[in-house]
């Protein structure tokens, strides 16, 4: 009922309340009331998903990912992320009944959903959610969190992937994928996508400091130089230097006319003619 278009979430609530009443199945039981959570989130009804939750009686940690997703669905990414932390402040209290222990699927679905607002600052929050998965509770990363990690990393547009701290969390993430079981050839692939768009990303951001300071290819120098007027009264600029790359040449009229230089004593034994009969090919 809950994937219904248009929404029959109403019914769903409808038909749980009748099941208790019957004494069929008590509404804080963990597997309907989490079925309703879903429904909820499906229809982003907010109310009816914090009101499910707090009707189990031991919500166990499946029912605590459904509440988590369904507040990110309903777009409440800071009640999702305040619900986690009053989690953890309890387990960290050792309220042994006040805190239910998260898994690799609870910050999956926290770090989803931070890492697609596409910013710097939610990438930072992301890096200490992965902190605290590894450090607090001792959960290592699956394939499937890798991949939304990387994913974001290396299609992140010009926000994420192109500070050092985003370099950094990348690099955590793909050391920690090593010790995955992956295909043959899988992680491999993902190192190669990460380091290609990463190079790519530094070669744009040196191309974008040199045009800042004038040294890039943008940089144009100008054609027509201000002439200095005394050079120009004294013909100064005119001046031919005498050096020729291929030997020297006269100046006339401002046109340089090749001028075949030869030493007198070579000339006169004639030994610029002959010929060495050294040939390339």
């Amino acid at each position: 009922l809950g994937r219904c278009k248009p929404s029959r979430i109403g019914e769903a609530k409808e038909l749980v309340v009748k099941f208790d009443q019957a004494g069929l199945v008590a509404s804080g039981n963990q597997r309907v009331a989490t079925a309703l959570i879903r429904a909820c989130a499906n229809s982003l009804d907010l109310d009816g998903i914090q009101a499910a939750y707090h009707d189990i009686h031991t919500p166990d940690t499946i029912a605590f990912n459904a509440l988590i997703e369904g507040c990110c669905r309903c777009g409440k990414v800071r009640m999702a992320l305040e619900t986690m932390a009053d989690n953890n402040d309890s387990y960290l209290n050792k309220d042994k009944n006040g805190y239910i222990s998260p898994d690799v699927v609870t910050y999956t679905i926290l770090m989803s959903a931070i890492l697609k607002i596409g910013t710097s600052s939610a990438s930072n929050r992301a890096l200490l959610l992965y902190k605290e998965m590894k450090r607090v509770w001792g959960i290592m990363p699956d394939r499937a969190l890798v991949d939304i990690i990387l994913t974001a990393m290396i299609s992140g547009g010009n926000s994420l992937g192109i500070n050092d701290e985003d370099a950094r969390f990348t690099m955590t993430v793909l050391r920690d994928a090593k010790h995955l079981d992956w295909k043959r050839g899988e992680l491999r692939k993902r190192e190669m996508a990460v380091k290609g768009v990463f190079m790519y990303r530094i070669s744009e951001a040196w191309k974008e400091d040199e045009d800042k300071y004038g040294t890039g290819s943008t940089n144009t120098i100008k054609q027509n130089k201000p002439v200095d007027p005394l050079f120009k009264k004294k013909q100064w600029n005119q001046f031919d230097s005498g050096f020729s790359l291929w030997g020297r040449g006269s100046f006339d009229g401002g046109k340089v006319t090749k001028k075949k230089e030869t030493d007198e004593f070579l000339e006169s034994k004639k030994w610029n003619d002959i010929d060495s009969s050294f040939r390339i090919i």
